[in-house]
């Protein structure tokens, strides 16, 4: 209504039509087209205080309520407060509210929670603790039959007189091995009780072992490579021979990587590698060379009898290939 009815600052909207009006009509008398237009600045004049008073009889109907815009507007500031915190959205903040009534809902009945807790942990204890003493039967059952292949193995190596056993303890505590503790006990002389393999076992006795035990394994994992990195270390002689042998009869069920420094080993190989190290552009290297048959028997020569590739040393080669392929 200001607009039309104006302020101390500002001419409304109606006086200021009736000034238009006033001033054209002075100017009638001049030209009589200003008296058209002082009419028609008349009926707009008559148009526009009809639209005053539907506007004041609009707004006589209306109720202002000024508490309820207060509060209106104290609720969108405070949900733009919550958008800083909890999200972009009305959406975003109405989920934090889910979630956090969820966690509430939780934590008051943490109580029950809890119980269901352990009694899970109790199941899981119950299942645990069988599976361990399954385990630890399968063992015991499968001990003699471990013991019987595995010394098998060993008198073939040279340990005629040696036994092995597996000693299986129940453990209160389970751990990820099981519910039992497994120890070797090894004696390689007859007369000699079993003690703990670690307190009795040479070098050359440890070697014979391990190959006994992959030779064991390597008959329910032929898909496998089995790795030796200088497992006869220690031995020499006819058990080089005899390990030599086992690596043989092992590598004829699947593939086997052998590193040794034993002349015997080295000759039951079907490809021989040959590893050195040269210097190049002043770092040092190493190198793989593939050897064919007439390179085997010389390295094999050159580890035999120290360089000697003589006819002599050449025919020595030869002649461990022949006694080690014999009895693989």
């Amino acid at each position: 209504m200001a607009v039309m009815d104006g302020s101390e600052r500002r001419q409304g909207m109606t006086d200021g039509i009736a000034e238009i009006r006033r001033s054209l009509l002075k100017n009638a008398s001049y030209d009589p087209r200003f008296e058209a237009m002082a009419s028609k600045a008349e009926a707009l004049s008559y148009e526009l205080e009809e639209l005053r008073d539907e506007i004041s009889s609009y707004a006589d109907g209306m109720s202002f309520d000024g508490p309820a815009l207060d509060r209106m507007q104290s609720r969108l500031a405070t949900i733009e407060k919550l958008k800083r915190k909890y999200g972009f959205s009305v959406e975003d903040i109405l989920a934090f509210a889910e979630k956090a009534k969820s966690d509430r809902e939780k934590l008051s009945d943490s109580e029950n929670a809890l119980a269901d807790l352990n009694k899970q942990i109790s199941s899981c204890e119950k299942q645990l603790r069988q599976e361990g003493d399954d385990l630890f039967q399968a063992r015991l059952e499968a001990a003699d039959l471990f013991k019987e292949k595995t010394e098998d193995i060993l008198h073939r190596l040279g340990l005629e007189n040696s036994r092995i056993s597996f000693r299986i303890e129940p453990m209160e505590a389970i751990s990820p091995s099981g519910a039992a503790s497994v120890e070797l006990w090894f004696s390689a002389n007859r007369g000699e009780t079993e003690q703990p393999l670690a307190e009795v076992a040479s070098g050359g006795e440890v070697s014979r072992i391990a190959l006994a035990l992959k030779s064991i394994f390597r008959e329910k994992y032929t898909d496998r490579t089995v790795v030796f990195d200088e497992i006869d270390v220690g031995i020499s002689g006819e058990t080089g021979l005899q390990v030599a042998a086992q690596m043989g009869r092992l590598g004829r069920m699947g593939q086997v990587f052998c590193i040794t420094h034993l002349p015997q080993t080295a000759a039951i190989a079907d490809s021989h590698y040959f590893l050195y190290k040269e210097e190049k552009e002043g770092r040092t290297v190493t190198q793989v060379r593939n050897l064919d048959k007439e390179a085997h028997v010389k390295d094999i020569a050159r580890i035999f009898s120290g360089d000697d590739t003589s006819e002599a040393g050449m025919q020595a080669a030869e002649e461990i290939i022949r006694k080690v392929k014999g009895r693989a």
